[in-house]
């Protein structure tokens, strides 16, 4: 079972909390000790070398001021001893005895038990261990006889014969030890619980924005892109929430994008299927004529000379659509695969339509066309001539087909924004609004509300609408409520 990040963080503080508080107190335990007695030796052995040069020959008062000024500060009492008989002691009153003009004979440095019993100073035995600490300074631990209490002791002797001796109870020192652990365990304690508070707070805190996060890559995962991450922590899971929503921004444009794509691959393998359908039946229908008159004149039963003439001419017929049919499909299969590379050029609108409609005056002649050309002020555009031209040619082909008995064509020239548009517009009836956009496929099929020769746009708009995309450029129908324009565009050459 996986543990969450929250529980990991929270057991982590509060483990190194545990582990810090237990090796704090070890190291108070074993270290304090020590270091507290040795601390309290060095400090006894320095007042010991500076008592060490204080003449006690001196006035009495006098010396005894240098000694408390030296000893000042500290809680060991400071004894002064001269041939085993105390002369000065600062945990007594001063003056219990008077310093005796001529000392007797020096005794031992360790009096015996049977020491007089006016003499204040008892607290060592005659066991001790000694340690020098400095030279001609010693350390050493002893008891009180007479209460059982430990004493540290340090003791030197000046060059007069003073002994100087400074004494210290050990058991105020491990009291304060003993009350020092016990501090540093109730506040330890208290820390722990105020570390758990801490952590538990803490490690919420924390993880409440990468738990946002997780929660919000799951549901991208699951392809929901509503609403977004909301962090202000002004560090790296902020930098982080803002990468993930940047993320989720561009997975759902994507997402939509190939979801569209795949609406028009579905579109364009209908239209596809569409159009191999209608391709094969237009190719069927020029085939068949062409097959069923060869085989009759192959059988020999068409004696008539006319009649040969008359079967020749439709194969003929027949056989120059199909050819123009295949030309068209190629063009178009080229176009809208990338094959056919356009070459654009620069040219001048007006007198390119110009020569197009004396080009074609023949075609407009026998349709029977009134042909009018209204043209703006004249512009240079970018374009291929052979597809531009191919383009009109289109346009006055479908207006001569679909032109009322009026017969009216016209062409004009109109400057938008950044183009020329070219419009052929013809007299006649409209076209049917749901049909508007579908026109641009190959081989649509009209309905009964525009008639057609065979019932078919054929592939001439599909190859319009290919150049155009090809080049980059504009295209459209519009109904009007007299007839119907076609137009184009061309972009301004700058």
């Amino acid at each position: 079972m996986k543990k969450s990040i929250t529980k990991r963080m929270f057991l982590g503080i509060i483990s190194v909390v545990i582990v810090f508080a237990v090796i704090l107190m070890i190291a108070n335990t074993l270290l304090l000790s020590p270091l507290y007695y040795r601390s309290l030796e060095n400090s006894m052995t320095e007042v010991a070398s500076r008592l060490v040069t204080v003449d006690f020959s001196t006035d009495r008062t006098t010396w005894i001021n240098e000694v408390s000024d030296i000893s000042s500060g500290n809680a060991f009492d400071v004894v002064i001893r001269k041939n085993g008989i105390t002369v000065f002691s600062s945990s007594m009153d001063i003056g219990l005895r008077e310093f005796p003009e001529e000392l007797e004979e020096p005794v031992s440095f360790m009096p015996d038990k049977d020491q007089r019993p006016n003499d204040p100073f008892r607290p060592m035995t005659g066991e001790m261990e000694w340690k020098e600490t400095v030279e001609g300074i010693l350390v050493g631990y002893s008891e009180d006889p007479r209460t059982d209490s430990e004493f540290i002791v340090c003791t030197t002797t000046n060059d007069d014969g003073y002994t100087i001796l400074l004494t210290q109870p050990v058991e105020p020192i491990d009291a304060s030890i003993v009350q020092s652990n016990l501090l540093l365990i109730i506040v330890t304690v208290a820390m722990l619980i105020v570390s758990i508070l801490f952590a538990f707070v803490f490690a919420k805190g924390f993880t409440k924005p990468i738990k946002e996060i997780k929660g919000r890559v799951e549901q991208i995962s699951n392809l929901d892109f509503s609403g977004t991450l909301k962090i202000d922590t002004g560090d790296e899971l902020e930098s982080l929430s803002g990468d993930v929503n940047l993320l989720a921004a561009k997975l759902k444009d994507a997402l939509d994008e190939l979801q569209e794509k795949n609406k028009q691959l579905e579109k364009d393998i209908i239209a596809q299927k569409r159009f191999i359908s209608n391709a094969s039946h237009e190719l069927r229908t020029p085939l068949s004529l062409i097959k069923g008159y060869a085989d009759e004149l192959n059988s020999g039963y068409i004696r008539n000379e006319a009649s040969r003439e008359q079967y020749l001419g439709i194969i003929s017929e027949e056989s120059t659509k199909l050819n123009r049919l295949l030309n068209e499909m190629l063009d178009l299969s080229r176009l809208e695969s990338g094959r056919m590379k356009l070459e654009e050029e620069d040219i001048q609108i007006n007198d390119f339509i110009m020569t197009i409609i004396e080009k074609y005056a023949g075609f407009i002649k026998e349709k029977g066309l009134s042909v009018e050309f209204n043209g703006c002020e004249e512009h240079v555009v970018k374009h291929d001539s052979m597809r531009m031209e191919q383009i009109l040619a289109n346009f006055i082909s479908n207006a001569a087909k679909y032109s009322d008995s009026r017969r009216e064509v016209i062409i004009s020239t109109k400057l938008m924004d950044e183009a020329v548009r070219i419009s052929v517009f013809n007299t006649g009836q409209a076209i049917d609004e749901d049909s508007l956009d579908r026109i641009w496929e190959g081989f649509f099929k009209a309905d009964n509300s525009r008639t057609r020769e065979e019932g078919s746009y054929g592939l001439g708009l599909s190859i319009v609408r290919a150049i155009q995309e090809t080049v980059g450029q504009s295209y459209g129908v519009l109904n009007h409520d007299d007839g119907v324009e076609f137009w184009f565009e061309a972009g301004i050459h700058e």
